[in-house]
C-alpha cells in the first residue's frame, strides 16, 4: 500500500506539472504574438484617455525560419532593383524596410506569409517588395554561398520609372542599414513631382505679367486632347505650376488663383478650375460619360453622368475607359488643389479669404463632403485603391490639408465641418483615425491630419 500511495502521488504531481507547462506555453505564445505584432496603443486626441485604440500593425512581421529561397526557373534578378543583405536576420531587414516606407510616406500592404509588400507611391507608382533567403551553396568552389543573408527584390508593376527608381534606391539603402530610410532626394515634400532637371529654386521676378498664363494655357491644351499621356502631362504641369519651389512664387500665385477659379485669363481660369473641381467632387473628368455598371461590367463605384449634363466645350472628349488613368488624374488634381490653397494661404491670405467668401462651390456641402470621404482612404490598402478612383492614404493626407485651410479661411466651411451644439464631431473623428494610421505607417498622413485636427478643434472652441 505504501508504494501504491507513492505511485498515486507521483501521477498527481506529474499531471500538475504538465498542466502548468501547457498553460505557460500558451501564455508565452500569446506574448510572442503581441511582441511580433507591434501595435499603436496611443490614446486618441478626442476620446477618453482611458480607452485604448484598436491594434494597428506597424511593422512587417517576418518569421526568420519560414523565409524561402528564390524559386527555380525564376527570371534573372534586376541588379538595379535587387540587393543582398549579408549577416542579417530577415526580421531585421523587414523592420528596416517598413520604417523606410513609413518615412517615405508610401502606402503599403504587408503579406507576412508570402513575404511580400504591395506598395504605392503618391505618384500612383505600384510596385512590390519580395524577400528571399539566400541559397545554400552546394559546391563552394563553383557556387558562392549566400545562405548567411537575405535577398531584397523590388519589382515595378505600373507607373513612372523615374520616381520608382528614386524610391527603390532609398529602400535598398535602408535594407542594408546604410540609411535610416529618410528621404534623401532634393525634393522637400512627397507632393512634388520628380523631374530629371529641375529649374532654379529661387523666386523669379518678371517685368510683365503677359506670359504668366502661358504655362497654364499649355496645360489646358494638353488636358483637352484625347490621349491619356497628354492629359496626364497636362495635370502634372498644373501640379508643378502651383509649386513655388519649381515655378517660383509669382507663377505659383497666379496659377493657384486660376486653379481655384480666380485669375486674369477667364478662359484659362474656367478651364483649370473646371478640371480640378470636377475631378475632386464628382470623381470624373469634364466631358467624361460613363456607362452603367451593368453595360460596362465594371466593379468600380463611379457615379454615372448623363450625357446631357456634359459641357459643350468638352463634348469632343472620349470617355475615359481606363479607371487607373482616372485615379491618377484625380490624385494629381488633389495635389494641384492642395498646392494652390497652400500657396495662397502663405502669400495671398486676404485674397484667399475674399475668394472663398463668394466662391460657393469651394465651400459647398457637396465639395466638403467629397474631401471628408477621402479621409476614409487613410486605412485603405493600396491593393484596393489601385486601378480605381478611390482615395488612398496619400489623398487622405491631401484632403486633410485642404480641409484645414478651407476651415481657417472660410466661416461657411467651418460651420459645415464643425456643426455647433453637437457632442459628436464626425470630421474630427475621421481626422483622429487618420492620424493614428499615419503614426503607424505614413509620416505625411500623420502630419497633415494632426495639423488639420488641431486647426478644426481650434475653430470649434472659438465658435
Amino acid at each position: 500500500s505504501h508504494w501504491r500511495k507513492v505511485s498515486i502521488i507521483n501521477r498527481i504531481f506529474t499531471k500538475t506539472i504538465m498542466t502548468t507547462i501547457t498553460n505557460n506555453s500558451d501564455t508565452m505564445s500569446e506574448d510572442n504574438q503581441r511582441i511580433s505584432q507591434p501595435t499603436m496603443t496611443r490614446p486618441s486626441l478626442i476620446a477618453d484617455l482611458r480607452r485604448e485604440l484598436p491594434n494597428v500593425p506597424a511593422r512587417w512581421n517576418i518569421n526568420d525560419a519560414s523565409l524561402r529561397p528564390v524559386p527555380p526557373l525564376y527570371p534573372s534578378l534586376n541588379p538595379r532593383c535587387t540587393v543582398f543583405v549579408g549577416n542579417t536576420m530577415p526580421s531585421v531587414v523587414a523592420v528596416r524596410i517598413s520604417e523606410c516606407l513609413r518615412k517615405q510616406s508610401i502606402a503599403v500592404e504587408f503579406d507576412d506569409e508570402s513575404h511580400t509588400a504591395t506598395c504605392m507611391t503618391m505618384d500612383r507608382v505600384h510596385f512590390t517588395i519580395h524577400l528571399y533567403r539566400g541559397a545554400i551553396s552546394e559546391d563552394g568552389t563553383k557556387k558562392p554561398d549566400f545562405s548567411h543573408g537575405v535577398i531584397v527584390e523590388c519589382m515595378r508593376v505600373r507607373g513612372d520609372a523615374i520616381p520608382f527608381h528614386y524610391t527603390v534606391r532609398a529602400i535598398l539603402r535602408a535594407a542594408k542599414g546604410v540609411s535610416d530610410g529618410a528621404n534623401i532626394r532634393r525634393f522637400k515634400s512627397p507632393m512634388e513631382v520628380p523631374a530629371v532637371a529641375r529649374p532654379s529654386l529661387l523666386p523669379r521676378k518678371r517685368k510683365d505679367t503677359a506670359g504668366l498664363m502661358t504655362g497654364l494655357e499649355d496645360a489646358l491644351v494638353l488636358l483637352k486632347k484625347d490621349r491619356i499621356c497628354a492629359q496626364r502631362l497636362g495635370m502634372e504641369r498644373l501640379v508643378m505650376l502651383t509649386d513655388e519651389d519649381t515655378s517660383g512664387i509669382e507663377i505659383a500665385v497666379h496659377t493657384s488663383k486660376a486653379v481655384i477659379g480666380e485669375g486674369s485669363s477667364e478662359s484659362a481660369t474656367e478651364g483649370a478650375s473646371t478640371w480640378i473641381l470636377t475631378l475632386i467632387e464628382d470623381r470624373i473628368a469634364p466631358g467624361e460619360v460613363l456607362e452603367t455598371l451593368s453595360e460596362k461590367n465594371d466593379s468600380s463605384n463611379i457615379s454615372v453622368v448623363e450625357e446631357s449634363t456634359v459641357s459643350s466645350d468638352y463634348s469632343t472628349l472620349p470617355e475615359l475607359q481606363d479607371i487607373y488613368h482616372g485615379g491618377v488624374l484625380r490624385a494629381l488634381a488633389m495635389r494641384a488643389f492642395g498646392n494652390a490653397l497652400s500657396v495662397l494661404s502663405k502669400y495671398e491670405s486676404e485674397s484667399l479669404r475674399s475668394i472663398l467668401s463668394y466662391k460657393s462651390q469651394l465651400v459647398s456641402e457637396s465639395f466638403l463632403e467629397a474631401l471628408v470621404e477621402d479621409l476614409a482612404g487613410a486605412s485603405r490598402p493600396p491593393g484596393i485603391a489601385a486601378g480605381t478612383r478611390l482615395a488612398s492614404s496619400h489623398e487622405a493626407a491631401l484632403a486633410a490639408k485642404c480641409l484645414s485651410i478651407l476651415a481657417q479661411y472660410s466661416e461657411a466651411a467651418t460651420k459645415i465641418l464643425i456643426p455647433s451644439k453637437q457632442d459628436k464631431q464626425p470630421v474630427l473623428d475621421a481626422l483622429d483615425r487618420a492620424r493614428n494610421v499615419g503614426l503607424a505607417s505614413n509620416v505625411f498622413l500623420q502630419q497633415e491630419s494632426e495639423q488639420a485636427f488641431f486647426a478644426l478643434a481650434k475653430q470649434n472652441h472659438a465658435s
